[in-house]
Formats: structure tokens, sequence, C-alpha cells
């Protein structure tokens, strides 16, 4: 977990702002010290992984820093229950734990943010088995450790059950929600990172990184957009999310928006938008609504707005389409 120090380290994930801005790390990031989880102490990932393995009594050490009743302590609940009645998951609080029932397993769980990154932790003390997870975004990070808590295969391995793969949990490059498949929704929001969503885009942000001094891969690791480097180019650009879509294939039609239609020097010409880099768009010409079996253009889209022509028009009226 990233520091209080300013240092830019570019190795090390930078803590983001709800718009997803990278934040130079320091005690601006963070509410007032006695709101903060463990008065905000910071550590690193594996040793964070060894303070969870005292709490699975896997320590190395020849006198444990707590007895196994201390453990137990800690570990057992409260009562007050806190999750939702008759739904069958039972979470009561413990010392610093939530106590959660799951398929007759108790496990333990605890998150923690200061408001920029989200940290996650998850054991069970019968298997010995746990998963610890961080994000440098408070926001998308809960709902990404949502979505990796609850995978189904991981979550068995937490269980008892066996192993999964590297590719059963990550999934491959290309795949933001880890879920272990490349859909949709990750070409959406790789079109959303490549286009600013609404500030910056990706490559000017890449450019204001590089003209401080980083490498290109320093400021994709910088920006969280290492896994959105399809053809590992260093670079996330329009060419990623086209290798991604391909990826993915065209699926069913995707719905566009129709900005403006227009005749121009004879020609007819229809503006779109809301599309996806990498896909392609074709204009379609009929006589009637019941019909549009001519194609008079096509676009591959390199950003999310494109212009479709017929240059051909026919004499008076026709009716159009833009199909993908």
């Amino acid at each position: 977990i990233a520091g209080n120090d300013g240092a830019i380290v570019a190795d090390q994930p930078r803590p983001h702002d709800s718009d997803s801005v990278p934040l130079v790390p320091s005690t601006l990031n963070s509410g007032r010290v006695i709101d903060e989880a463990a008065g905000n102490f910071s550590m690193s990932l594996p040793d964070w992984a060894k303070y969870i393995q005292v709490h699975l009594g896997k320590t190395s050490r020849r006198r444990p820093y707590l007895s196994a009743n201390s453990i137990t302590r800690l570990h057992t609940a409260l009562g007050g229950r806190i999750g939702e009645e008759g739904s069958g998951n039972y979470e009561f609080y413990a010392l610093g734990w939530a106590t959660v029932v799951r398929e007759g397993q108790t496990l333990l769980v605890h998150d923690g943010s200061n408001n920029v990154m989200y940290a996650r932790a998850v054991l069970n003390p019968a298997t010995g088995r746990a998963i610890i997870m961080a994000a440098n975004q408070a926001v998308q990070g809960f709902y990404a450790e949502n979505a990796i808590s609850e995978n189904p295969t991981l979550f068995g391995w937490v269980l008892g059950q066996d192993a999964p793969s590297i590719a059963d949990v990550v999934g491959e490059t290309g795949s933001a929600a880890g879920d272990g498949v490349v859909d949709a929704a990750d070409v959406a929001l790789a079109n959303l990172y490549l286009n600013g969503n609404g500030g910056d885009t990706a490559g000017a942000r890449q450019t204001n990184l590089t003209g401080q001094g980083l490498t290109p891969v320093q400021a994709l690791a910088y920006l969280n957009l290492t896994v959105f480097d399809i053809d590992a180019s260093g670079t996330f650009d329009a060419a990623d999310v086209a290798a991604l879509q391909a990826l993915v294939g065209d699926g069913p039609d995707q719905t566009v928006i129709i900005d403006s239609v227009q005749r121009v020097g004879g020609h007819f010409t229809v503006q779109v938008s809301d599309l996806t880099v990498g896909r392609e768009y074709r204009l379609m010409r009929g006589t009637d609504l019941t019909g549009f079996d001519v194609q008079v253009d096509s676009v591959t889209a390199v950003s999310n707005s494109a212009t479709l022509i017929d240059s051909n028009p026919p004499i008076g009226k026709a009716f159009y389409r833009v199909a993908n």
C-alpha cells in the first residue's frame, strides 16, 4: 500500500481520486488519522500477507506473536447481526473482523480505505486460505474487489476446493474486470478510458507523464492502463481498443447515436457517435422501411464518432440505417 512520503516511484501504484485522476501520495489524500483504518498505517503487500498468515496460524516464528487463545478471541463474533435477515448469509462483528457464514464455513472479512485506495481481506481459518486485494481507486476498487470476491473459482478455493489457475482468476490481457472473460464490457471500459470520460484523453495523460520524465511503460502503469496495452507497444491507444474489439468480435448490433443528417454537395452525410473503437459500422440504404439491402459506405471507428457518406444518393426519397 502506498505510503505518504510524497515521492513518485514509477513502479508503485498511485492513488486516484473519484474521477480516476492520479494523485501524489500525501496526507492530503486521507481523512483525519483518527478516522482512518489502523490509524492510517501503511505497509507493503508482502508484509500485509505476513499479517494475514498470523491470523491463519501460519507464522514461522518460534514464539508466535499471539497465542492460539488470543487469535480465537479476535475471531469470535461478539453478536449484532449485520447481514440481511433471511438471506442465509450471517454476518457478525468480531474484534476487527466481520464473521461471515458461507456454505457452513465461517470466513473473516475486513475492508479498509483512505478515500483514494481500497483494500479487502477474506480469510478462512478452517482451510488456512485467504485472498487479499488492494486497489488504487476507492470507488472502482470497491466494485472490482466485489467482483473478484464473488468469482466462483476463487471463492471455491477459499472454501477448500481445488486451487484455481491464474487464468481462472485473473483472465486474459484486456479483462479489466479480472473475471477471466474478455467481453464487450471490457471494450466499453477501454473506450471510456481512451476518450477520457469527460476529462483528458488517455493519450493526453500519457503524454503529460512522459513529459515529466516517465517512460511510456511507466506512464501506463501509473495510469492503471497496462492491462489494455493489447499490442504490447508500451502505449494505450485506438489500436489497442481495436485489437480488444477483434478479440471480442462484433457480437449483436450496437445502438449508436445519429447526430445529424444532411445533403452536402450532392452527397448524403450522416454523423454518428457513441461508437466502439475497432468496430465496423455500415451505412445501409433502402427504398422503404422493410429492407436496407444496399451498403453505401462503411468505416472502422478510430474514435467514438464518425461520418458515413452516400456519395450517389438516388433522386427522390431513400431510407437509411447504420448497421454494425
